[in-house]
């Protein structure tokens, strides 16, 4: 114990005296734990003590994938999904209804019962990345700006403090018939078959680099489009049973681009989705002649999809770091 006698002159008794005042201090507030009682504002059940040398492991959602589903009938064989992913493993044109350029019909359904599975819970970034750069293409822009020079029936002007992001051009909006102007704030390039319905359709099924290729592809005009934000917005993840353009000259051309990007990627329907895409085919009095797919249109996807693959490479390296960590 420390004691401050009387023979100390008065500066060096104060200093010793400030030092024991700070050590009682500093051992209270050590071994101390604030609650947060009913009446406090402020404070969130803190505890002094030392730091923890692992964090909490992130939770993991999960969620239990379709099981009566419908899929687009092109191929021969029952139980056999033909698409454009599955052209990586195995892809047998012989098994294709159709010779070369013979159309097979969009509206020809064949019904699955899909095992009952677990998967993680869709998360945007997490499972397709974002906008990516293609370094093969020679220019600097990523794929939103790429749609939006592809879209633009004007002039194009880039944006003064970044010459890869597209500022003002023209557009017509397919979904409602207007036209817009300024890219940065009017514009959103839409996935037709959206990313959430395409990962619970399928796409949880795949690797991350062809959900990521799914996000970013060019392979066919209609999978990404320009359209207003509003309208963007407003479909959000619907299927054409809850939502459909308001354009009445467009929903022919709609319904034909989701039933296409669905065969293409081997992408599911449910019951619901199926029976209104066939009532809206109906209601629009829409030719089925051009509701079709050829052949020659899958080799084609098949052959832009294997060309692309490693497109989104960076961003399949950072999830791996992420994993690792």
């Amino acid at each position: 114990m420390l004691f401050i006698g009387g023979s100390m002159n008065s500066s060096l008794k104060k200093s010793l005296t400030s030092v024991v005042v700070a050590i009682t201090l500093l051992s209270q507030i050590a071994s101390a734990q604030i609650e947060q009682s009913p009446e406090s504002t402020g404070l969130t059940e803190v505890q002094v003590g030392p730091a923890p040398t692992e964090l909490p492991e992130k939770v993991i959602e999960m969620f239990s994938p379709r099981t009566d589903v419908y899929y687009i009938k092109i191929h021969k064989i029952a139980d056999q999904i033909i698409s454009i992913v599955s052209s990586l493993k195995m892809f047998s044109l012989d098994n294709l209804i159709a010779k070369k350029n013979e159309a097979m019909s969009l509206l020809n359904f064949e019904y699955h019962d899909n095992p009952a599975v677990t998967a993680e819970a869709y998360e945007r970034v997490h499972h397709f990345g974002g906008w990516v750069k293609n370094k093969k293409s020679g220019d600097c822009f990523n794929t939103r700006n790429k749609v939006l020079v592809r879209d633009n029936k004007g002039t194009i002007t880039l944006k003064e403090d970044n010459k890869c992001s597209v500022a003002t051009g023209e557009w017509v909006d397919a979904y409602t018939g207007s036209t817009l102007t300024d890219a940065q704030a009017e514009i959103q390039i839409d996935h037709m078959v959206p990313l959430h319905e395409a990962y619970i359709s399928g796409a949880y099924k795949w690797t991350f680099k062809e959900r990521c290729l799914y996000g970013n592809y060019l392979g066919y005009k209609n999978h990404l489009v320009s359209v207003s934000g509003e309208a963007n917005n407003e479909k959000s993840s619907k299927t054409p049973e809850e939502y459909m353009p308001s354009n009445p000259n467009y929903q022919c051309e709609y319904l034909k681009d989701w039933l296409k990007i669905k065969s293409f990627w081997g992408l599911s329907l449910v019951s619901e989705e199926m029976k209104a895409i066939l009532q809206l085919v109906e209601d629009n009095h829409c030719d089925k002649s051009t509701l079709v797919v050829t052949r020659q249109e899958l080799e084609e996807q098949e052959a832009f999809f294997k060309e692309n693959v490693d497109l989104c490479k960076a961003f399949e390296q950072d999830q791996h770091q992420d994993k690792a960590k």
